[in-house]
Order: structure tokens, then sequence, then C-alpha cells
């Protein structure tokens, strides 16, 4: 082992001994070695998507930075000129810090009592710029019903919704229909676009990290990681999330909280 430049290697470099208590250690030594190597392709893997990502986002946080320069350079620094380009860029530092913070989200959230339809109008209220810009017109609940869960984690949740029917919207009377429903298992917050829709192929991929789909590849600039995150975090707060949709008609992105989170104001 001194010799070896990679020690971790020895359980491959032993031939295969002759009696038992031998056998058995060389046993143990080559399933330590199939384990460290499983365990470094992981983080190899893990590596390589935040660095792809990473490669992505300074892309993605170039375009509106260079269009700004451009505007300064043609003194046409105007609110509606700006503003969107700052909105973009806001979305994608937002986006960043969430997916550094996912992982320790048990360490900071802060679970209070809201009222469902106040949380939704609140995220619409964040995105109102890009959506009112796109034309959309909004529809939401007629009833509500108390929420425990942590405002901060599930507005995000909302949002990188709302940006991919944003994305993906419809190019003629884009629309979203916000549901609450409440059942005796759970209560539901359905999110409902009539945009270009997810096929039966991509669907049951959508919340996987780095899958863009068709669609996103068609766009060139998505990550793959808003969805990811979405349900990274849904299920940190024990909140289960599901997608149903069908090309050219719309996708239905549902929030199942568990019944027993229910609570009076």
């Amino acid at each position: 082992m001194k010799e070896c430049d990679k020690p971790y290697l020895m359980g491959e470099l032993t031939s295969r001994p002759t009696f038992f208590a031998a056998r058995k250690t060389n046993d143990y030594l080559e399933e330590m070695t199939e384990n460290y190597h499983t365990l470094l392709a992981k983080e190899r893997k893990e590596k390589e998507e935040y660095y792809n990502y990473i490669q992505l986002w300074v892309h993605e946080i170039k375009l509106p930075l260079a269009s700004l320069q451009l505007l300064c350079e043609n003194e046409h620094l105007t609110k509606e000129n700006v503003y969107p380009l700052v909105r973009r860029m806001n979305f994608f530092v937002e986006q960043t810090l969430f997916c550094a913070k996912g992982t320790f989200v048990h360490k900071d959230y802060h679970i209070q009592t809201y009222d469902a339809v106040t949380l939704l109008q609140e995220s619409i209220q964040d995105m109102a710029f890009e959506l009112i810009q796109a034309g959309f017109s909004l529809q939401l609940p007629k009833n509500s019903f108390p929420l425990r869960t942590d405002k901060q984690w599930i507005q995000f949740i909302i949002k990188q919704i709302l940006q991919n029917s944003w994305k993906y919207r419809s190019k003629e009377q884009p629309t979203l229909t916000f549901v609450c429903l409440e059942t005796k298992k759970e209560q539901q917050i359905q999110i409902i676009d009539n945009g270009v829709g997810i096929s039966a192929k991509d669907l049951p991929h959508i919340f996987e990290k780095g899958y863009t789909g068709e669609k996103g590849r068609q766009t060139k600039s998505a990550t793959g990681l808003g969805l990811y995150l979405c349900e990274q975090l849904a299920e940190q707060l024990n909140i289960k999330i599901t997608a149903d949709s069908e090309v050219e008609k719309g996708t239905t992105i549902t929030l199942h909280f568990p019944i027993y989170q229910r609570t009076t104001f």
C-alpha cells in the first residue's frame, strides 16, 4: 500500500486468496472499492452537472447584461427598457441562491399558517410585469383554505411554476387558472396554463435534474433545474408535486398538501 499511489485500489490489485479468512477479507476489500467507485462516479456526475449549469447560467446572465450595456451606450435607459432585464437577472440569481441552499432547507424554514389565495396573489405579484407584458389573463380560485407551510420556500416553488408557464406560453391569449381543492386526504393548489404543453415522452422526466425536454432544447435556454428544485424543496416540506400535460393544450401542476396540515386562523 505504501508503494501504491492509489491505495483505495488494493482490492483490485490483490490476487484471489486460497483460504477462507483471506477470501472473506478480500471480498470486503472489493466491496469497499466498488462502493468508493460508485460514490466517486456520483460526485463526478454532480460536479459535471453543476459545471454545465454554471456555464448556462453565465450565458443567460450575459444576455441582459449586454443589453443593459447597449442601452447605456445609446442613452436609452428607460424603465420600460431596463426593468425586464433586471427582473430576468434577478430571477437567475434567486434560482442559483435557492439551488445552493436547497440541501439545507430543513435548517432554514419557518412553518406558519397562511391563506392559500394570499400566497398565490403575492407570488403572482412578483411575476406581474412578465405576465402583463405577455398578455396573460388570470383566474384566481373561488375559495381558499389555510395552509401550514414555509412562505419563502412555497412561494419560490409557485414562482418557478409560473416562470415555466410564462416561458412556454401560448402564442395567442395565454391564460393561467388557479384552483384550490380540498378532499378528505389532502389540500391541493393547481396551476393550470394553456401553453405548449409537454409530450408524453418528456412528462415522466420533467422533475429530473438537468432534464430540459424537447421544448427546452428548442429554446436552448432551459437549465433543467426549475422543476427539479421545486420537487426537492416540496419533498422537504412534505408536499407532493405532480404534473399533467398535453401538447398544444397546456399543463397542470398540482401541489398536494397533507390534510393534517390543515388548521384554523
